[in-house]
């Protein structure tokens, strides 16, 4: 097994044998089964550094939490959350969790279990979120036809500091029917992003500018999509159980292209499912579309030829399959994994946002480049042009490491600086009250 490239991942909603299931997508085995999550939502699967699965539960307000190596749940962690959560994202880096609850989407770091953010721009239920490859931004969409993209560094700068809620980036409202789902190619800021909506669209936007490139326009309304890992060919599937493939590499000279049944010949269409398409995945070799649906069943099929060649069958519907990097302990059940976790706060504490990310500017010295500035305090940013540190926050993911010494330099300058602040606020006060007598 320690040969596999890949595994599927998928889950359904009878959740009576398991809650998710790995596979392995050669021979159709079961390589992990993982346990007593419930079932799983549409958009309700993640994974955490490749190291820990996180689902969200169909029917109760939690959030379940697995070693990839093990069917038992991670102990002594209860991940509560505000209600039943309808889609869940966790940022590559590991460090954030991004669920929605209803139209409501609320952001905690993983590690703290602090809730960050609480954003409220929907109007109806969120169906999906989704991260870029570099974290930097996400995007969520919902049954209300919107698709906002989030800037994260914005929101995590701006918590604690303003009542008023951070704007989306863009907000896209050109889908007149709730977006079923959404996918965004590698790139960060330069990929597309693609969404498709039960009004028969598939729109795609230029996350660069914020514009839209193409609307195409089906025969069936859309319930999933998927691009080839070459941004080549666009999959869709249908309510109707049909998965239809469109080519970018020659794409029409109009901004909107309808496509019929006429138009779209059978080199275009996968035809195998009896329900609704409610998930496509792509391997990584570019070879092999997986496809779940409400009937009940997963098909591997063989892109060339568009033919089957694999089919697992389940017992409910289908929410989630998706191809997976194996993880490399997966298959080493000795290995003891650890989670730097607490259990989620359900209100945001603004008095601890605003002690914890107490913000100064320092310029730190590097060996190889003294001009080089540090990022600490947020993870996700990388080298900036100035320096957020927190006296409670450990170093951020970064162009570079930074050793321990430099590390407690650093703490200790932010600890003289609130002394010195202290001592000038003290002063002040002195000063003004002596001055009024």
């Amino acid at each position: 097994m320690s040969n596999l490239i890949e595994v599927a991942i998928t889950s359904d909603t009878n959740g009576a044998l398991w809650t998710c299931c790995a596979w392995d997508p050669q021979a159709g085995t079961q390589l992990c089964t993982y346990k007593g999550g419930g079932t799983i939502p549409s958009h309700g699967f993640a994974f955490i550094n490749q190291q820990f699965i996180i689902t969200a539960d169909n029917s109760k307000p939690l959030l379940h939490i697995w070693p990839v190596n093990s069917q038992e749940q991670v102990s002594g962690l209860r991940f509560v959350v505000p209600g039943k959560v309808t889609s869940l994202a966790v940022s590559p880096d590991g460090v954030y969790c991004v669920a929605a609850v209803s139209e409501i989407i609320y952001i905690w770091k993983i590690s703290s279990g602090d809730m960050l953010a609480m954003l409220s721009r929907h109007y109806q239920t969120v169906s999906s979120l989704v991260f870029t490859d570099d974290g930097s931004h996400f995007i969520s969409a919902g049954q209300d036809g919107m698709m906002l993209v989030w800037k994260l560094s914005s929101i995590l700068t701006s918590t604690g500091y303003s009542n008023q809620e951070t704007a989306p980036l863009y907000s896209f409202s050109d889908h007149t029917l709730p977006i079923t789902d959404v996918f965004i190619s590698k790139g960060g800021m330069r990929a597309w992003a693609a969404s498709v909506s039960l009004d028969r669209t598939c729109r795609i936007y230029d996350l660069a500018s914020g514009t839209l490139l193409l609307n195409l326009v089906f025969p069936e309304a859309l319930t999933s999509i998927t691009i080839d890992n070459l941004d080549t060919n666009v999959y869709v599937g249908t309510i109707d159980g049909n998965i239809f493939v469109f080519s970018l590499q020659s794409p029409p000279r109009t901004r909107e292209y309808h496509l019929n049944h006429e138009t779209l010949t059978t080199k275009q269409r996968f035809i195998g499912h009896k329900g609704a398409v409610t998930t496509l995945s792509i391997s990584l070799d570019g070879e092999t579309l997986m496809s779940g649906g409400k009937d009940e069943t997963v098909h591997f099929w063989h892109i060339p030829s568009k033919q089957i060649i694999r089919t697992m069958p389940h017992k409910g519907s289908i929410t989630n399959a998706q191809f997976v990097l194996a993880p490399k302990a997966m298959f080493d059940q000795e290995t003891k994994l650890h989670l730097m976790a607490n259990n989620f706060k359900r209100m945001i504490d603004t008095q601890s946002i605003n002690t914890k990310n107490f913000v100064v500017e320092v310029l730190v010295s590097h060996p190889a480049d003294a001009s080089i500035k540090r990022g600490i305090g947020n993870e996700n940013i990388g080298t900036i042009n100035s320096v957020g540190m927190s006296s409670e926050t450990a170093v951020g993911h970064v162009n570079g490491t930074i050793d321990l010494n430099e590390v407690e330099q650093l703490r200790a300058e932010v600890r003289r600086l609130k002394k010195i602040n202290k001592d000038l606020f003290e002063h002040s006060v002195k000063s003004i009250f002596n001055n009024g007598k």
